[in-house]
C-alpha cells in the first residue's frame, strides 16, 4: 500500500529503488519541484506499447506513490497527431532531494532547474542503474545489421557525457565513445564493446525491453 507523505519523512531508499532513479535520470526520467527546489517528486512517461516497463518501475516506487500508471492520450498539434503514454508521479520525499541535489542545479536566467550528470557518477552507476538509462534512451544503431548501440544524452553538456563515458570505461573496461548529433552529442557503443555492454545489463532488462539487445546476444549463445 502507498505510503503518505508524513510516513515518507523518514524513508530510506533501497538500492533497486536508487537504481531505477539514477538510470531514469541519465535517460527519460526527471524529477520536479513545485516549490522552488524546497521538495521534490519523481515523474516518469512511457509510450503505451512499453507499459510492462512503466509497470516495473512503478512496482518499484510504489511505497513512495498514490496511484499507479496513468493512460494519456496526448494531442501534437503542429503534426495534429496523438501520442500514447503512461505516465506516474512519486510523492514529495526527502530522500528525493538527495538526488535532486546530485543531478539538477538552478539557473537564474530561467529560473528553471537543469538536470545534469553530476560528477560522482561514477559511485552511483550500477550494472542496473546502466541498464535503466539504456532502456530509458538506448538502442541499436541498425537493427539487424549490426551489434553497435547508442545512448541518446543529447539533453546533457560535452563535458558531462565525457564523464559518463569516462565512469562506464573505469568501473566496466566498457569503451564507448562520443559523436556529435545536431548541436549536441550522442554516446556510441562500437560493436568491439557492444557484446559486453549487452550482456552487463541484461539481467535489469524489462522483457518487453529486450528487443533493443536480443537479437544480438542471442547470436552468442
Amino acid at each position: 500500500m502507498a505510503k503518505f507523505y508524513n510516513d515518507l519523512e523518514s524513508y530510506s531508499l533501497n538500492q533497486e529503488q536508487k537504481d531505477v532513479i539514477v538510470g531514469s535520470l541519465l535517460g527519460d526520467g526527471n524529477l520536479q519541484s513545485l516549490t522552488k527546489g524546497k521538495t521534490w517528486r519523481y515523474r516518469a512517461i512511457q509510450q503505451a506499447n512499453h507499459k510492462e516497463y512503466i509497470q516495473y518501475k512503478y512496482n518499484v516506487l510504489e511505497p513512495l506513490c498514490g496511484i499507479g500508471p496513468i493512460y494519456e492520450e496526448v494531442l501534437d498539434k503542429p503534426s495534429n497527431t496523438y501520442t500514447y503514454r503512461y505516465s506516474f508521479n512519486t510523492r514529495v520525499s526527502p530522500c528525493l532531494k538527495h538526488y535532486a541535489n546530485l543531478f539538477y542545479s538552478f539557473n537564474p536566467e530561467t529560473g528553471r532547474f537543469v538536470k545534469n550528470i553530476p560528477k560522482t557518477i561514477q559511485q552511483i552507476l550500477t550494472p542496473r542503474a546502466l541498464a535503466i538509462c539504456y532502456q530509458d534512451d538506448g538502442g541499436l544503431k541498425w537493427k539487424g545489421h549490426g551489434k553497435a548501440g547508442r545512448l541518446f544524452v543529447e539533453a546533457f553538456t560535452q563535458d558531462e557525457i565525457l564523464r559518463l563515458i569516462k565512469a562506464i570505461n573505469s568501473l566496466y573496461a566498457i569503451k564507448t565513445t562520443i559523436v556529435p548529433h545536431n548541436k549536441s552529442f550522442r554516446i556510441y557503443i562500437p560493436e568491439s564493446s557492444a557484446l559486453d555492454f549487452y550482456e552487463l545489463i541484461r539481467p535489469y532488462m524489462v522483457p518487453c525491453m529486450l528487443y533493443k539487445i536480443e537479437t544480438i546476444t542471442k547470436k552468442k549463445e
